[in-house]
């Protein structure tokens, strides 16, 4: 079974991972071959340079599940000290033998190998001796103009106020999954009962601080709209206190501790702040709950 393969961590995939995965299942249809995304089990910077690595928008796992829903075949490798080693040619060689790739479409500014060849005609010089045809992508960018890329995503997360930006450029809500544990139970004395939730992976990006509309997945598969605080409760807590993931699942009467939760971020809402009182607090969580009843 000839394959046409691209490469890439995928990390989020975002609105240009997705751009690139259309053209790659048209490239097959023209050439009868199958679909191929070639990804790793872990972000490279993990093995080349731990201290550099990021906190990753997706699981391996979470990456696979969404690459196969766009209708490609996946291959995850492992990304290790040795793998680093292989120059372009001979990655394109183990793809050749390993996974019958024949054609290899790549992103248009995406590099790889050890050899850090710089421009498209030497991996197709390298894909030649590979046995490998080498197309590169058409770029992809936003309305506006704004370059898509997972590293852009991160730091637009990570700022309250380009929160929105990233969610965008992810084309999805962005899922924060982990174990519902015991908090102070303050919400429900004020009638805002709230799950709080214990990331599954320290090395998963948690969004800037502030309150955002968010869909809970139950761990029977149903949705519930959600308040979703990321923050340090301020109007109850002092400034240096822990931050913490707890989200308010309106209409929902159920005992989830222990349990697993998943959050999709939809929106960004508003900063958080101290408020002067807690009927000012309940006041404000009141008119946050109406982004629901737009």
């Amino acid at each position: 079974m000839n394959r046409t393969a691209t490469i890439g961590v995928f990390d989020g995939l975002h609105l240009g991972h997705r751009h690139l995965l259309d053209s790659l299942r048209r490239l097959s249809d023209s050439n009868a071959t199958h679909p191929l995304a070639v990804t790793f089990d872990r972000h490279p910077l993990v093995t080349l340079r731990p201290e550099a690595a990021p906190r990753l928008l997706m699981s391996a796992h979470e990456r696979a599940e969404a690459l196969r829903r766009h209708d490609v075949d996946v291959a995850i490798i492992p990304f290790t000290t040795e793998m680093s080693h292989l120059t372009a040619r001979e990655f394109m060689e183990l793809l050749h033998r390993d996974y019958d790739v024949t054609a290899l479409h790549l992103g248009f500014n995406h590099r790889f190998g050890s050899d850090r060849l710089s421009d498209p005609e030497q991996y197709r010089r390298a894909g030649r001796d590979a046995g490998i045809d080498v197309t590169i992508a058409s770029e992809y960018r936003l309305p506006d103009g704004t370059d898509v890329n997972s590293s852009m995503i991160r730091r637009a997360l990570s700022d309250f106020s380009t929160v929105a930006v990233g969610l965008q450029a992810l084309g999805h809500p962005y899922r924060i999954s982990g174990t519902v544990v015991h908090g102070r139970h303050i919400g429900t004395t004020i009638g805002f009962p709230t799950a709080n939730l214990r990331p599954d992976s320290s090395d998963r990006l948690i969004p800037a601080e502030g309150v955002y509309a968010a869909c809970a997945i139950l761990p029977d598969g149903e949705r519930r709209n959600a308040l979703l605080n990321i923050g340090r409760r301020p109007t109850f807590d002092a400034p240096d206190a822990p931050p913490s993931i707890e989200a308010h699942l309106i209409d929902f009467d159920g005992d989830l501790y222990g349990k697993p939760l998943a959050l999709d971020i939809i929106a960004p809402l508003r900063r958080e702040r101290r408020f002067a009182s807690v009927d000012d607090l309940v006041a404000q969580l009141t008119l946050d709950r109406n982004f629901f009843e737009k």
